[in-house]
Parts: structure tokens; C-alpha cells; sequence
């Protein structure tokens, strides 16, 4: 996939990204851009954020039934998600040591990573 011709807008983009550092979606991360610079559009934001996650410069989190996450710490994590607020929050590695985890093997692929989103209530939630 072709790199954004302007790397002044993925530079923008990436700094939005890590200045919230609360793993907006994709909109959130537009409204942000689009307030420091109006002439960065939706799709170029869209794009240059899909263009990083496959680069694997920044890590996509796919939430059931909601819209994707971005997030730009690309260590090995696992995340959280409270079901109340929405929020997502980083868990260390070794959170999910005792887990383990069986996948099949298929013909004409090959497994290449994966990722933990665990759910719950957070604190702030409370019970």
C-alpha cells in the first residue's frame, strides 16, 4: 500500500494519537486533527490511520459491536474495555500468562499475531 504523500499529515495524525493516549476511534482522532489543521480530511485521516496499523506503527483494537480503537504504544499488551463507560485501558503482557490459548491451523495461511481485549467494569465504573 502506497505511503500518504503528505507526512506532514501522518505526522499531525500520529501526535493526535499519542498526545489523547486514551485509544480514540477513528472519528475521535479526525475531530482532533480537524481542529489543529482543517484542511486534513476524514479520509486521509482514516486511511493514514489504516496505513499504520497494517505498517504495524500503531495497533488497531477491534471492539465487538463498536468501532475500532487506535492506539499508538505498539509493546506487547493486552487491553480492558469497561462495558459501562466504553473506555479501553492498556494491561501489561503478563496479565494473561495463565491464559492459554489453542488456534487451528488452516491451509493458505498463517497466524501472525493476536490480540486480548478483556471486559468488564472499570473503577471508575465501580459495581
Amino acid at each position: 500500500m502506497a505511503q500518504p504523500r503528505n507526512t506532514v499529515q501522518k505526522q499531525v495524525i500520529y501526535d493526535v494519537l499519542v498526545q489523547r493516549g486514551d485509544h480514540p476511534t477513528a472519528e475521535e482522532v479526525y475531530a482532533d486533527v480537524h481542529a489543529r489543521h482543517a484542511t486534513i480530511s476524514k479520509g486521509t485521516v482514516y486511511r493514514v490511520l489504516n496505513q499504520m496499523a497494517e505498517q504495524r506503527s500503531i495497533l488497531r483494537i477491534p471492539i465487538p459491536n463498536g468501532a475500532d480503537r487506535f492506539d499508538h504504544t505498539i509493546r506487547p499488551h493486552h487491553h480492558f474495555g469497561c462495558i459501562r463507560c466504553g473506555r479501553i485501558y492498556d494491561m501489561p503482557a503478563q496479565t494473561a500468562e495463565g491464559i492459554q490459548i489453542t488456534y487451528p491451523v488452516f491451509a493458505g495461511g498463517k497466524i501472525t499475531g493476536y490480540s486480548i481485549l478483556f471486559e468488564g467494569i472499570c473503577e471508575g465504573c465501580g459495581e
